[in-house]
């Protein structure tokens, strides 16, 4: 699959020439079609002939380019007898609008002398996508007669479950000067790598994966006179490892020692109905992870993950040696087991030993009044039996839990009672119950709980049994916009115990937030903040990164993030409750993009004018793909015949395979910069001086 078709053609204007807006001509591609890769597609368009009226305000005659289909953003507006630079929009549609003032226009101009001359040109083609056939055939773009630059390619194939993919290389030729890169994983996130080639020669012309899928990555800067790649693949053998539990219970291992594989993504997955009330228990009775496993599991690529509701929900993380059951209980219904050992041995290998096993009790609840029992309440409840409840009620609203009755045995660690502030494990603990003696009322300060049971082989009893029901409070969620503000419960009085207020902070495009503590703070002292401690978080390469805990009574600094995300998360404990705090926040110009691969970014105050003495740093970071950077509108003052007072300026890595940064240019006026296209990174500084300012720019940013 390559180049699938180029078209030009010239639009002009009506005859007659038309008064009051008129759309000359809407273009427009077809979809892709079905189990094909979806275009990219794009629209150079060249004026060969202009003659409008001249107006500096919104032109009676002149001629648009709104990018379609959403959002609907001008590409530019065009009057006069100039040529304007060639345009370049980012999708399948584009419309050419004319607006056509009354019969006679400015300056004593007749309609006569009014027309353009459009010509456009439309090509189309497929480099990488998502494959799921049993076979097929994959090539790069324009094989065999490749003319590339810069171009990168992902294709994620996926075949029946139970087989496994074989890839067999049938051509590569390609330019070596290109410094050319072809990458096979494991899986479809690109986690786990089979193997790669980096020269013009082919180590091995046959690839298998372990499972059902597999993702592989072309890349190469120039490869002009060479055919290219075509590889083959087939799914004929079974897979390694993974599938489908069906059984109610049963046992999951790595593959094989004697298989001697360097990595290998394995998948197990279990669905059941919404409405089944089961808990679903995975227990690691041994694992081991090599000499130098990492705890926490994030910068480690061999690990075993336990995954929940469709992956939206992380039960848990194993990395590092398991010397005793590590059990971990699930109320969802779709659940997934999920093997990753990296192709890097320096950590040894990884082998585990899983046991898994439903019980009828459990589920997820979304009130408004709910009912938990242990199993077989009010008997008693059976041995060995572990049950998970996911709580969430809406934003908002607190949970008030009334305990009906308790009868477990009196050991809390061997039959116990669990309940969380939050709709996961990991979330801060409420408390651990047992014996017979409930305690009163209790209300959570947020609007999710998790609720966990457990009891052993030994003694049993009648259970437990509780309430449940929405009352008005609770913290935490998602804030969108500037200039609000967030408080401890209850703030300026005393926070309660056992409280989890867990805040996403989320502005526009192209802004950083500041976090500023306002008034009184006061949160418990602790060493290292371990009891009570508010914490922010930075959102960076699609991860949260912290900035610190913070308590005691000492108003912390102001916290400046890089991107447009901040997290923020309080949590006490049962001990000494404070004051607690307030903090705002306010949105700085600049930033840093490295996870969103398309957006428009716009200068403070557009469309009505940016403010004095800004200085803005928008930094693009994707390594190894291509950043393009297209201006819709621009307007920053213009000194004569220089851009010493207002101006933007772009700057990008001198070669791609360093980060010494060069200019690639300055720009200033009205005129709509050209397009910009570099690989890894691209910097944007707008500055202004202290006096006159302009509407500011809009521009649009695409990662391929």
């Amino acid at each position: 699959m390559g180049r699938l078709g180029f078209e030009s053609r010239y639009i002009t204007p009506p005859v007659p020439f038309p008064a009051g807006p008129s759309a000359v001509a809407g273009i427009s591609l077809p979809s892709s079609p079905p189990g094909e890769a979806p275009y990219r597609s794009w629209y150079p368009a060249y004026f060969l002939a202009i003659t409008l009226p001249f107006s500096p305000f919104l032109p009676p005659l002149a001629i648009e380019f709104p990018n379609l289909p959403v959002p609907k953003v001008s590409l530019g507006k065009f009057c006069g007898n100039t040529l304007p630079a060639n345009i370049r929009t980012s999708g399948n549609v584009a419309k050419v609008v004319l607006h056509a003032g009354p019969s006679t226009s400015l300056h004593g101009m007749t309609n006569l002398n009014q027309r353009f001359k459009l010509s456009y040109n439309t090509s189309r083609e497929t480099c990488g996508g998502e494959m799921n056939t049993p076979s097929g055939i994959i090539t790069s773009p324009g094989y065999p007669a490749s003319n590339m630059y810069s171009r990168m390619c992902a294709w994620k194939i996926t075949v029946p479950k139970g087989r496994r993919i074989t890839v067999e290389v049938l051509d590569y030729d390609v330019d070596i000067t290109g410094i050319p890169g072809l990458w096979f994983f494991n899986g479809l996130n690109y986690e786990s790598l089979i193997t790669k080639f980096t020269t013009d020669t082919l180590m091995s012309t046959r690839i298998n994966s372990t499972s059902n899928m597999m993702g592989i990555y072309f890349s190469v800067s120039r490869n002009v006179g060479r055919r290219g790649i075509k590889l083959r693949y087939t799914s004929d053998l079974p897979a390694v490892c993974g599938g489908d539990l069906t059984r109610d219970s049963g046992y999951i291992s790595s593959p094989p020692a004697s298989l001697n594989l360097s990595s290998y993504y394995c998948t197990w997955e279990r669905v059941t109905p919404s409405t089944a009330n089961e808990t679903l228990t995975f227990t690691v009775l041994n694992g081991t992870f090599g000499t130098m496993p990492y705890p926490s599991c994030k910068y480690y690529g061999t690990h075993l993950s336990i995954r929940a509701a469709a992956d939206e929900i992380k039960l848990a993380d194993v990395c590092a040696n398991a010397t005793t059951p590590l059990v971990y209980p699930s109320p969802f219904s779709m659940n997934k087991v999920l093997a990753i050992q990296n192709s890097d041995e320096s950590y040894g290998k990884m082998n585990f030993t899983l046991k898994y096993s439903s019980s009828p009790c459990g589920g997820v609840l979304n009130g408004p009044e709910e009912t938990v029992s242990s199993p077989n309440y009010p008997n008693n409840y059976p041995p060995n039996t572990d049950c998970a409840w996911s709580v969430s009620y809406p934003e908002g609203q607190a949970i008030k839990i009334h305990f009906v009755s308790l009868n477990m045995e009196a050991d809390c660690e061997k039959d116990y009672l669990l309940i969380h502030s939050g709709h996961v494990p990991s979330s801060p603990r409420i408390g651990r119950y047992c014996g017979n003696s409930p305690p009163s009322y209790i209300t959570s300060h947020s609007n999710t709980l998790w609720i966990a049971f457990h009891s052993d082989a030994e003694t049993q009893g009648q259970g437990f049994q509780l309430t449940l029901e929405p009352v008005t409070g609770g913290c935490g969620g998602i804030i969108i916009g500037a200039n609000k503000e967030i408080s401890t419960p209850n703030f300026p009085k005393s926070y309660p115990n056992n409280v989890e207020c867990d805040w996403e902070i989320r502005v526009d495009d192209g802004y950083t937030i500041q976090l500023d503590f306002v008034e009184r703070f006061y949160i418990e002292n602790s060493s290292s903040c371990q009891n009570d401690f508010v914490e922010a978080f930075d959102y960076i390469d699609e991860q949260w990164v912290t900035f610190g805990r913070q308590c005691g009574r000492n108003i912390p600094a102001s916290i400046k993030g890089t991107t447009n995300k901040m997290r923020v998360l309080f949590r006490s404990n049962s001990q000494i409750p404070a004051d607690g705090f307030k903090a705002r926040w306010r949105t700085n110009c600049g930033g840093v993009i490295n996870n969103k691969t398309f957006g428009h970014i716009i200068s403070p105050g557009y469309p009505v004018g940016y403010s004095d003495n800004l200085n803005c740093h928008y930094t693009f970071i994707f390594p190894e793909k291509n950043i393009q950077i297209s201006f819709l509108n621009f307007d920053v003052e213009q000194a004569y015949k220089s851009c010493r007072f207002d101006n933007v300026t772009v700057l990008a890595p001198q070669y791609f395979w360093t980060t010494t940064m060069t200019k690639l240019g300055t720009y200033c006026g009205n005129n709509i910069p050209p397009v910009i296209r570099q690989r890894n990174r691209i910097e944007v500084i707008f500055m202004t001086d202290r006096s006159i300012s302009k509407t500011g720019f809009m521009f649009q940013y695409e990662v391929e």
